[in-house]
């Protein structure tokens, strides 16, 4: 397991991230997490630019709290960021977002996956690094999220109440009256910290800035009804065997997921069990090497042909756990490719 994942299970444990989940409430673990310098630095996000792997649309730029268009100040051409003309950028203290940073390091993949096994649902990675005073404009996220201080510090100013409706993330209007202030924190190198999403906030950084963010999707209603991943589980949470009518709106969907998400069960069921079937526990594909191997952050294992055939029956959504070769589904599920729910 990632040794980060390890550091934030054995600092939040599961029972507290549901409280504060159902609460919908922020939690700071000042220096929870110790060193984490080595997960990323500025050094590494600097070479991820120079060398073209991060793509230009993971990528924004914010100033004096303002989205700039990267086209329009030349830091993007044709598609592709200019990494000089960001370096213009930063040098004026503005802040840098990268997203679906699982998709440009290997080692930021692996801990997504490992996320996704111990959440059990889609995880995405976000990077945000700061060069001075300037970052985003109030506003607040889809996804639950999960911050580590990675470097520096950061004061993060949290307003009035979270939405109770929020699968879309979302910027202030900047004609309308902000909440008033609620809470601050203050963010410093190993801090963890839990923010619900639809908590409006704004950070102001103190320096240059460096942190990571786990963010727990909630089925955003955008994928609701196409991503398998995200529909599939809320069908059988909590005992229910199916949802009412009402249940398929795009709100009752997304809190069916976040139901689920507040009663998760470690403990894998009998596959024999009455309901139980089988799903992939990625969001991110796992790939098939040229040596046989089933590979996904620092998983592998040899894809047998009775492995091959499984993972063909999953590809066409979950399947009944008793109708899948046995040998097969337990190895896929000890190494944490498949999930077994009910």
């Amino acid at each position: 397991m990632s040794d980060l994942i390890t550091a934030i299970r054995a600092a939040l444990p599961d029972e507290t991230l549901r409280e504060r989940m159902r609460a919908r409430a922020i939690l700071h673990l000042p220096g929870a997490l110790g060193a984490v310098r080595s997960v990323y630095s500025l050094d590494m996000l600097g070479a991820a630019l120079a060398r073209r792997a991060i793509p230009a649309d993971h990528v924004s730029f914010y100033l004096a709290n303002r989205k700039i268009d990267l086209e329009k100040v030349q830091a993007v051409s044709d598609g592709v960021l200019r990494p000089a003309a960001l370096r213009t950028l930063a040098l004026q203290g503005g802040t840098l977002v990268v997203r679906h940073l699982e998709t440009a390091d290997p080692e930021i993949h692996g801990l997504v996956c490992e996320a996704e096994r111990w959440l059990q649902g889609p995880v995405l990675a976000g990077l945000v690094a700061s060069f001075g005073a300037s970052a985003l404009p109030l506003h607040y996220d889809g996804e639950d999220l999960l911050i580590v201080q990675l470097a520096g510090a950061k004061l993060w100013h949290f307003h009035g109440d979270p939405e109770p409706a929020c699968a879309l993330p979302s910027e202030s209007d900047p004609g309308t009256p902000e909440p008033p202030l609620a809470h601050a924190v203050m963010m410093r190198q190993g801090d963890l910290l839990y923010v619900p999403c639809g908590q409006r906030h704004r950070c102001v950084p103190q320096g240059d800035s460096l942190h990571l963010g786990l963010l727990i999707r909630n089925a955003p209603a955008s994928r609701i009804f196409d991503d398998p991943l995200l529909t599939a589980p809320v069908q059988r949470f909590s005992g229910i065997e199916s949802l009412p009518e009402a249940a398929r709106r795009r709100s009752d969907l997304w809190a069916a997921r976040r139901a689920h998400m507040l009663h998760l069960d470690l403990e894998t069921p009998d596959p024999d069990a009455p309901g139980a079937f089988a799903i992939w526990n990625l969001s991110l594909p796992p790939a098939i090497t040229n040596e046989g191997k089933l590979v996904a952050g620092r998983t592998s294992m040899t894809a047998t042909p009775a492995i091959l055939a499984l993972i063909d029956n999953l590809r066409d959504g979950p399947q009944p756990a008793a109708s899948l070769d046995r040998a097969a589904l337990n190895a896929l599920a000890a190494a944490g490719f498949v999930r077994i729910r009910r």
